[in-house]
């Protein structure tokens, strides 16, 4: 299993976007495909403070 750090959340003309920390790059993922596909998610873990 791969664990990535969600650094941002942000809604654009297509959808509720997140940004990631991934292998050391940026990535930005639709939200929606990331909940429904298998291959992305596999749980979030959501810390607050």
């Amino acid at each position: 299993m791969h664990w990535v750090t969600i650094t941002r959340i942000f809604e654009s003309d297509t959808g509720t976007k997140i940004v990631t920390s991934n292998w050391g790059e940026k990535r930005i993922y639709d939200f929606a495909k990331w909940v429904v596909d298998p291959h992305y998610y596999k749980g979030v873990v959501y810390f607050a403070t």
